[in-house]
């Protein structure tokens, strides 16, 4: 009896706080409850009751604050009775009907004055609000902590990027302190102090339209007023040059849009205006080129047309127009509307064209064509192709010149009449004076008339000379046409050589005549009888023309791997050495002590007659020592060459 007094009264003790109060006897029945219990949403509790019924039923659930629920002996009241105290432990309670709550309970045993156990009391506090409240400062402060965190990583990766950056970038707050600089700002203006105001900072020397910049005008702080720059350019001015700068800036702003900063970028542009610059000059002397180029064109006149890879005509000159009587586009027009002939007179298929030949990579170089014009009259054309390739098309670039050879035509043909009228008209009276004048020789030489022989060997020089004069004109006129024909055969050259000798000359000059030992098997010479016996004539008739009378004339043979080597030596008196380079040029005479007859187209002929068999001529010569020419002749090609050129 006296231990319940001692409940109720600590009961009755603990009523007026506010915290809810409940105290139980050593069986868990209730002695006391306050009201407050029910500000916790539990039902009351009556005097006598098993606090233990509540346990046991679904009404009132405690728990973990993860959620487990708390049977009977770990709850503070059980582990109180056990004797043991329990201070401020946080429980979950859940009462149907109303929202979780979250109480704070400190229980402990209660004993007598002997120290025995009589009963325990729990103080039950509401602290939902308390620990939520602490719980979101909490939260807070940790979010609060990361997103510093992501702040100064942000700043880090912001700063990072802008020192990588080609272009100088600079920030400032809205009062216009610097906030951030990268390295490239400082090379171009110098080091910008954070913490200092913008419009304190004179790295800023920024020229436009011949002005210096004011910092009210400078793009930062225009970007501070609101406005936006892009791409303004200025001149900044450096001892080592200007520097063309091109600038950009823009404000910053809040949700509220109030501007906290703004920031400018700074390209150095210096290159690119020169770049820009060379690229002007550039085109102003492709401009130049090209209206040369026109000009060029339009004064040839040649027919000038210009193709890209794909056939379009990019260019053309007036003479193709008087040419074709239309501008083409592209080279598939050209057989439209031109009529090309070869000189055999017959067409020529429309993928032959020169245009569409060059387009397969073919080139060509003055080949003769003739074009039906309009009229009816028929032009001669000598066409040149050439192209300019670029990767693995056929070309990129080809360039078609025709010229007009039609007056060059009627000419030759002129020159032919002349030539004919030459060889035929001028050769026959030689024809007939020869063996007059042969024939008279003999005679007076049997009548021993000796004066009157030499006038008749006088006229008989006169008549060769004349002879060979017509035929120096009639070869040289014919080499420059193109007209003259080599009949080329195999040829004994040894024995070919002694018949000249034998027919060409006198007695007299043949006793000055000296073939040396020639190779044994000399191999057959490809070469034109008469024409080598022209040649050979002029070499030796020169040689025996510039020795003395009682000077020898040798002819030297070389055989070589594929060719043979003819050399005429004499004693004369030389070649200047000035006159060597030019001894086998058209009309050259050269220079020496003694006067000579002819036009000066014999060694001019005899080169052209050397080239034209595959072989070549050159001289040596000494003053006063004399003079060696020497030509090359090719052999017969061996049957085994043969057989391979022709596989």
């Amino acid at each position: 009896m006296v231990k319940l007094e001692r409940l109720h009264f600590l009961g009755a003790a603990l009523a007026p706080i506010a915290d809810a109060v409940l105290v139980v006897d050593t069986d868990a029945r209730v002695v006391f409850a306050n009201e407050s219990l029910e500000e916790l949403a539990l039902p009351p509790r009556s005097p006598g009751e098993d606090i233990r019924d509540e346990f046991a039923g679904t009404t009132v659930r405690y728990q973990y604050q993860d959620g487990r629920p708390i049977p009977w002996g770990e709850t503070p009241l059980a582990r109180a009775l056990g004797g043991a105290a329990v201070v401020e432990e946080v429980l979950s309670l859940n009462v149907p009907g109303s929202t979780d709550r979250l109480i704070a309970v400190t229980a402990s045993p209660i004993r007598d004055d002997a120290g025995g156990l009589s009963g325990a009391y729990a103080l039950l506090r509401d602290v939902t609000g308390r620990l939520r409240a602490e719980e979101a400062r909490r939260r807070g402060a940790e979010e609060r902590a990361q997103l510093i965190e992501r702040i100064e990583a942000n700043r880090s990766l912001l700063e990072a990027v802008l020192h990588q950056m080609p272009s100088g970038v600079s920030i400032v707050d809205a009062s216009g302190t610097f906030v951030l600089t990268n390295e490239r700002a400082e090379l171009m203006f110098g080091p910008q102090p954070k913490c200092a105001s913008f419009y304190d900072y004179d790295g800023f020397d920024l020229h436009r339209d011949g002005q210096r910049c004011t910092a009210n005008h400078f793009p930062l702080s225009r970007a501070l007023r609101g406005e936006t720059v892009r791409d303004e350019e200025y001149v900044h001015p450096r001892e080592s040059g200007a520097v063309h700068v091109n600038i950009s800036a823009a404000p910053v702003v809040d949700r509220e849009g109030r501007i906290v900063a703004a920031v400018t970028v700074f390209s150095d542009i210096t290159e690119r205006k020169r770049m820009e610059d060379a690229l002007g000059r550039a085109r102003a002397e492709a401009e130049r080129k090209a209206a040369e180029l026109r000009a060029l064109l339009g004064s040839m006149a040649e027919s000038v047309m210009v193709i890209d890879g794909d056939g379009n005509v990019i260019l053309q000159n007036r003479a193709n127009y008087a040419l074709a009587g239309h501008w083409f586009f592209h080279v598939d027009d050209v057989p439209r509307h031109a009529r090309l002939r070869i000189p055999s007179g017959e067409p020529v298929p429309p993928g032959e064209f020169p245009a569409q030949r060059l387009l397969r990579g073919e080139s060509i170089r003055e080949v003769e064509y003739s074009l039906d014009m309009r009229d009816g009259s028929r032009r001669h054309l000598l066409v040149s192709t050439s192209a300019v390739q670029h990767g693995s098309s056929p070309i990129s670039l080809g360039v078609i010149v025709s010229r007009d050879i039609t007056e060059i035509r009627r000419l030759e043909e002129a020159r032919e009449d002349v030539l004919h009228a030459i060889s035929h008209d001028l050769r026959q009276p030689i024809t007939v004076m020869m063996p007059a004048a042969q024939m008279l020789r003999r005679n007076l030489t049997r009548s021993q008339m000796d004066r009157e022989v030499s006038v008749v060997d006088r006229i008989i020089g006169s008549a060769k000379r004349l002879a060979t004069l017509i035929d120096d004109l009639v070869d040289a006129a014919r080499l420059d046409s193109g007209q003259l024909r080599l009949r080329a055969e195999p040829c004994d050259f040894l024995p070919l050589l002694r018949d000249i000798v034998s027919r060409a000359w006198t007695t007299q000059d043949q006793a000055r005549l000296r073939i040396e030992p020639p190779p044994e098997d000399v191999r057959p010479v490809l070469l034109d009888p008469a024409r080598f016996e022209r040649i050979f004539v002029n070499l030796v008739g020169n040689a025996l023309k510039y020795s003395p009378p009682e000077e020898l004339v040798t002819i030297g043979i070389e055989a070589r791997d594929a060719e043979i080597v003819a050399a005429v030596r004499d004693r004369g008196c030389g070649v200047q050495p000035d006159d060597l380079p030019h001894l086998f040029e058209r009309y050259y005479r050269a220079r020496s002590g003694q006067r000579t007859e002819g036009l000066g187209l014999g060694l001019f002929i005899v080169r052209q007659l050397v080239e034209a068999h595959g072989g070549r001529i050159w001289v040596e010569s000494e003053v006063g020592k004399g003079s060696t020419f020497t030509i090359t002749l090719p052999f017969v090609p061996a049957p085994e060459a043969v057989a391979r050129r022709e596989r």
